[in-house]
């Protein structure tokens, strides 16, 4: 991720009237191909930046970002990702899952910061001034940092669900590039994998217990949470009030902050072995797994202002596979 763009996952949490939220998700929802242009200035930082992102879902990206040095650009078709750094003149070729916004993929930090994910969230929404009545977001302003820094960003530009030639995204590398591998994690347990055998964790008191023999054969709904993540907090008493499966907690905290969870029973890893096998790319996280381990199931976030929404998917898959 590029210095600059450092800490704006962080953001001012304004508030806004419900219609203009949904008004932005029913036009985000409703395009199939969308263009925008972004324009962002940070305090502290005198020339403003430039990016424009196209999206053809499920499986086609490009963006283009200059910032100062930055000078960038990354391309995704079919599963394939292309990234060129005009700055550093290397460029780097490599797969990815198949959907948006590819989270493994190195420049996703910058698509997701920027737009459209930061503003799909009610944890995380945009205020009503910045939504046009066609439902566009067209400003917007985060704060980031210690010392806190604000950044703006206008949107412009707007087309949706005109046609995009494949054209649009064929990267290459420039000639005289040279050719970089970044380490990434692979993405989170997907549905119709195993859960590994052997899958050790402990209880509060220090004692082992393997998550699969602790299921007893039975459907279970695994919660991956931090004791540091409001949302996942939050999602407890939805978890608690579940009544056709039971339901384990995973603390991916390593160094024993509590997370109060009774009567559900809670694991630990002091280690941090079992968050990195279970590749989790952020909390909370919910699995569905049957009573031999398969996952049927899973579930990114929790939204708190309606809890009960998660709570009917959960319970309608659980009754599903009983």
């Amino acid at each position: 991720m590029s210095p600059l763009l450092a800490g704006l996952a962080v953001a001012a949490s304004p508030q806004q009237s419900p219609d203009a939220y949904d008004r932005f998700v029913e036009y985000l929802n409703a395009a199939q191909t969308l263009s925008v242009h972004i324009e962002f200035r940070r305090q502290g930082v005198d020339a403003p930046g430039h990016a424009d992102l196209t999206i053809v879902r499920p499986d086609k990206l490009r963006f283009e970002v200059k910032w100062g040095t930055e000078d960038y650009t990354y391309s995704v078709v079919d599963g394939h990702a292309v990234e060129v750094d005009r700055s550093t003149k290397t460029y780097d070729e490599y797969p990815v899952r198949q959907g948006l916004p590819c989270p493994q993929a190195t420049a996703s930090s910058w698509v997701t910061a920027l737009f459209p994910e930061i503003f799909t969230s009610k944890e995380n929404r945009p205020p009503a001034s910045g939504i046009d009545d066609a439902g566009r977001i067209t400003t917007y302003a985060i704060v980031s940092g210690d010392p806190a820094v604000k950044t703006d960003f206008t949107f412009s530009e707007y087309k949706v669900n005109e046609a995009v030639a494949d054209s649009a995204f064929a990267l290459a590398a420039p000639l005289g590039y040279r050719s970089v591998t970044t380490a990434r994690f692979p993405p989170a347990w997907q549905i119709g994998e195993q859960l590994p055998m052997g899958l050790l964790a402990k209880t509060g008191s220090n004692e082992p217990v393997d998550i699969l023999q602790s299921m007893s054969g039975k459907p279970a709904v695994i919660a991956v949470l931090s004791p540091d993540c409001p949302p996942g907090l939050a999602s407890i008493p939805m978890l608690k009030a579940i009544k056709n499966a039971q339901v384990l907690v995973f603390n991916v905290d390593v160094k024993g902050k509590d997370i109060q969870t009774a009567p559900m029973p809670t694991y630990y890893d002091p280690k941090g072995e079992m968050y990195n096998l279970v590749r989790a790319p952020l909390t909370p996280l919910f699995y569905l797994v049957d009573g031999k381990g398969k996952i049927l199931n899973l579930w990114y976030g929790f939204d708190r202002t309606k809890p009960e929404a998660l709570a009917k998917q959960i319970e309608t898959a659980v009754a599903s596979i009983n």
